[in-house]
């Protein structure tokens, strides 16, 4: 801040001008004259009656009637008039008339907005000196001014006190938001059930106070997509309240990245409250851990059920499914949790035929999912719920159950082709596919129900050489009966596949197999004829599977990726042929 701001505030925001000096001096050759005839002043002069010359001379008399220099003030004289002298000597020159052309004034502004009195200033000496270097005579005067000077230690005491005041002041009126409970902690957290937590936000202050969440830097929004806050934004009157309700629940998309530990429940969500201080909201949750959506190479390597394998092993599941193709063959083990479904569909055969195709509410397949996560029991009499947590577990896989065969899976024309289709399939998905075909025969009373899940079981121990990985795409067909997501019936609970699509079976494919298609289609039909080593009695006759528990079954099978709807249908078919 400029120094002369304190003393001339109203001066801020333009300019100063000589007009806002406190004491102005204005000094030098001013060429006013004497209005007297010539003769008459130089008597006056050789006289030395300074009073009479002064009477006429011209600056005092615009000062006086304001023509000129209004305001101005001129220190007494009482010298001889300072022009126009002889070049080198001390005489007056005759040819002009001598004046008070040299002269020094000085001014000070009247009290008014700038100043509460005027400056004080004393002209002490005003005189002339004899110095022969020009035809003037210069002219020199001694003033006292008295200025205002400031007490440094007063001053910066009073700067600080209204500061201070200034400071508390500005707080009073300065929006804020009193946050009861800003750490929110849930409930551990389980897979599509959602929790709701809140928090109150409470207006101490004098002013409404506007708040809003503000966006991260990380990613734009304001909080992990797990978390709803709302409302996002208000305002808040004086000596009242609001209630925030923040709401948790992770989806079937989500739940893979927790389990496996790629991300977290925690999260901190900043409140900032317009022309105030941001507030933090601190939010912890623990996610428990499931099996849906995770790969079928991570599934075949638990060594328990899930909600009992540390993090620190989950994480090593993400890591040996990313790298099994470098570090050797993937897993062929069975995976536990889709066999217990089997074999508990097994035991329960024959069902009815609405089996696959029933209505079956959201929480009793997150029942049946936190049996298999946990390890519980399976609940008894639960056929049809147990069948649509099948279907759920194997439609979530990130890869669908027939991998990168899709393509040539929906080209089979007959039962043959079918089984061919298969050829270099994972170990893992051949055991899972033909295991549930053949359930999907029992239970619908085309094959007896005598069968021991033992039977069933030996699909997975079945030894497979491991077969090179192929990658997942999928096959798109120009048929006009594609599949879509509304052709496909919808599950209470919502499911989607980890990979988009699958990849046509090539010809390059199809040759490069050709040599195994044999020794493969006998080791696939030998594994189906497990189940079918009792024949149906005679009171039994065979039943038929309709299309409603084909199109239920698809989703197991090819994933909820598009595709050929009536391909898909004739290789289930074909496949429950058996």
């Amino acid at each position: 801040m400029p120094a002369y701001e304190e003393f001339l505030p109203e001066v801020r925001d333009r300019l100063l001008g000589i007009e806002d000096s406190h004491v102005l001096f204005w000094l030098g050759d001013l060429n006013y004259r004497i209005d007297a005839e010539d003769d008459i002043l130089r008597a006056w002069v050789d006289e030395q009656k300074w009073s009479l010359v002064l009477e006429k001379d011209q600056l005092i008399a615009d000062i006086a009637s304001g023509k000129s220099f209004a305001g101005f003030q001129e220190g007494s004289i009482d010298f001889p008039p300072s022009f126009k002298y002889v070049h080198g000597s001390s005489t007056l020159d005759t040819r002009r008339s001598p004046a008070y052309t040299d002269r020094i004034l000085y001014s000070t502004p009247a009290p008014g907005k700038l100043y509460s009195s005027p400056a004080k200033v004393t002209c002490s000496t005003y005189t002339s000196h004899e110095i022969f270097w020009s035809d003037h005579r210069p002219v020199s005067a001694s003033y006292s001014v008295y200025a205002r000077v400031a007490d440094e230690d007063k001053r910066r005491e009073a700067y600080v006190a209204v500061k201070r005041d200034l400071e508390k002041l500005e707080e009073v009126y300065k929006p804020s938001l009193q946050v009861i409970e800003p750490s929110i902690e849930f409930d551990p957290v389980r897979l599509c059930q959602p929790q709701v937590r809140q928090v109150v936000l409470k207006n101490n202050g004098r002013v409404p106070a506007s708040f809003s969440f503000k966006p991260s830097a990380r990613d734009g929004s304001v909080c992990k997509p797990y978390f709803w806050p709302f409302p996002v934004s208000g305002t808040i009157l004086p000596d009242s309240q609001a209630t925030l309700r923040i709401s948790l629940m992770v989806d079937d998309q989500s739940a893979k990245h927790l389990t496996l530990g790629e991300e977290d429940l925690n999260d901190v969500l900043i409140l900032q409250i317009a022309e105030g201080k941001d507030t933090f909201l601190t939010i912890q949750a623990t996610f428990l851990p499931t099996i849906l959506n995770l790969p079928l190479s991570a599934l075949s390597t638990l060594p328990d059920p899930i909600r009992s394998v540390t993090l620190s092993k989950r994480k090593e599941l993400l890591h040996d499914d990313s790298s099994g193709s470098e570090n050797g063959p993937k897993s062929q083990k069975a995976v536990k949790e889709v066999w217990r479904l089997l074999e508990y569909l097994m035991a329960a055969a024959p069902c009815p035929d609405d089996l696959w195709t029933a209505g079956v509410s959201q929480k009793d397949v997150l029942t049946i999912l936190e049996c298999l996560d946990t390890g519980d029991a399976l609940p008894d009499a639960q056929d049809k719920q147990v069948a649509r947590v099948l279907v759920v577990l194997l439609s979530s896989l990130p890869a669908a159950l027939v991998g990168p065969k899709g393509g040539e899976c929906e080209g089979a024309k007959d039962r043959d082709e079918a089984f061919a289709a298969l050829d270099g399939l994972e170990q893992v998905n051949t055991n899972i596919l033909i295991g549930l075909m053949s359930v999907a025969r029992l239970c619908a009373g085309v094959e007896p129900a005598r069968s021991s899940s033992g039977n069933l079981a030996k699909l997975a121990e079945e030894p497979s050489a491991p077969e090179s990985t192929v990658t997942h795409e999928t096959a798109q067909s120009k048929d006009d009966s594609l599949v879509t997501e509304s052709d496909e019936e919808e599950l209470d609970i919502i499911v989607h596949s980890g990979e988009d699509n699958v990849e046509v079976g090539g010809a390059n494919e199809s040759n490069h197999q050709a040599d195994k298609g044999s020794e493969t289609e006998t080791a696939l039909k030998a594994a189906s004829a497990v189940v079918e080593s009792v024949s149906l009695s005679e009171a039994e006759g065979p039943r038929v599977i309709g299309e409603a528990t084909i199109d239920a079954l698809i989703p197991a099978v090819f994933g909820r990726g598009p595709g050929d709807l009536q391909g898909r249908r004739r290789f289930v078919r074909c496949m429950l042929e058996g």
